[in-house]
């Protein structure tokens, strides 16, 4: 998987990092200096962003958008295997309880909390695998495209005031 300018994104998946977007995903003022970087990223012919806030405060205005969840039991059996592939010696109880953990803090947070984007497409990823994921996702942008959406609505709007 490619990471930021194509390098290894396995650093950026770590639990550190995961534990420290989450905390630092709470301070209004870190999020409004990040958002103008973020949205500097639109550009034709368009972008595909993950991320808990991408819908929601990021790219509201964008063509497509899926709220991509699962059970939080397949997602800790996951998580824990992607870890144990990097070497870790994990518990899927504590995984599990890591990922439940920042659930709640992330719905619960005043600021841009963890919910559904208007428009979103709600994708249940609990019983499909990555290849099936990503096939569904890309039916979903090919569908967008031949209904007229596209890179032309995908360019950034000068006016976009969108609140954090």
């Amino acid at each position: 998987m490619g990471g930021v300018g194509g390098g290894d994104s396995l650093e950026l998946e770590s639990e550190e990092v995961g534990r420290a977007a989450s905390a630092l995903a709470a301070f209004a003022g870190a999020r409004a200096a990040l958002l103008p970087l973020q949205r500097s990223m639109r550009r034709p012919p368009g972008l595909v962003a993950e991320g808990r806030d991408m819908g929601t405060v990021v790219f509201p205005d964008a063509v497509v958008k899926i709220f991509l969840d699962a059970d939080l039991d397949a997602r800790a059996e996951r998580r824990a295997e992607e870890l144990r592939k990097r070497g870790a010696s994990v518990k899927i109880s504590d995984v599990r309880a890591r990922l439940a953990a920042r659930d709640a803090k992330d719905k619960g947070r005043l600021c841009a909390p963890l919910r559904p984007a208007d428009g979103a497409f709600p994708m249940d990823g609990t019983l499909l695998s990555a290849k099936e994921i990503a096939e569904a996702v890309a039916a979903l942008f090919f569908d967008a495209a031949r209904a007229g959406g596209g890179a032309e609505q995908n360019k950034p709007d000068a006016k976009d005031e969108t609140k954090i």
